[in-house]
């Protein structure tokens, strides 16, 4: 519906300034665009962004142009600037509520951003000749920008530190040393021969009363 009505009011533009006679003493020479186009800032959303939120951007568009408006053609719309605080290369998107940007914020600081629009149009051009002054209309471009716009990024809640496990330690056996720093091992034949050292007297009783 807004395009239609566009197309209509740019066409009675048209219309009106081709049968509109130079008036005396107006010069019957030189071009001017037909239409209008004009771009604001709608919404920040969120409205006080901090690092790692998305970043969605949302412009006002008006437009009389007798082709309409969108961004689909190459150039028609773009955002410039947000270095290094934003970073992103979705390009901007021409939706029921307007142009719509989204990037992210990956730095905290004051990013300057800008939305340029193009339009195609036409420019209605007048000359003289043998019938008086006369007009003829070719395609031209008509141009829009929001002008900077400052956009200030948070820093981000910091995260809490994650406690780390202590590790434990088992003391371990070491072994006995002797007076030169060797150490004494224990085996089961040393075990065997001191328990047959303890039993020798006992075994020669008993030998000498069998006797």
């Amino acid at each position: 519906m807004k395009r239609t009505l566009s197309l209509l009011a740019a066409t009675i533009a048209a219309l009106l300034l081709t049968l509109a006679p130079a008036s005396a003493g107006e010069e019957c020479s030189g071009c001017s665009l037909l239409g209008s186009l004009s771009v604001n800032l709608s919404s920040i959303e969120p409205l006080e962004p901090m690092v790692g939120d998305v970043v969605t951007l949302t412009f006002d568009v008006d437009y009389a142009l007798p082709g309409g408006f969108d961004c689909s053609f190459n150039g028609s719309c773009a955002l410039v600037g947000g270095a290094p605080f934003l970073e992103g290369d979705e390009p901007p998107a021409f939706e029921s509520g307007g142009v719509v940007v989204r990037r992210r914020a990956v730095q905290a600081g004051v990013a300057t951003v800008q939305l340029d629009l193009t339009g195609e149009t036409e420019e209605a051009c007048r000359f003289e000749d043998e019938s008086g002054c006369s007009t003829f209309f070719q395609p031209a471009f008509i141009h829009a920008s929001t002008g900077p716009i400052e956009l200030e990024v948070q820093e981000g809640p910091t995260p809490s530190a994650t406690p780390t496990a202590t590790p434990t330690f088992t003391p371990t056996a070491r072994p006995r040393a002797d007076d030169d720093g060797c150490a004494i091992g224990r085996s089961p034949h040393a075990s065997t021969w001191a328990i047959s050292l303890l039993l020798l007297p006992a075994l020669l009783l008993a030998l000498a009363r069998l006797r």
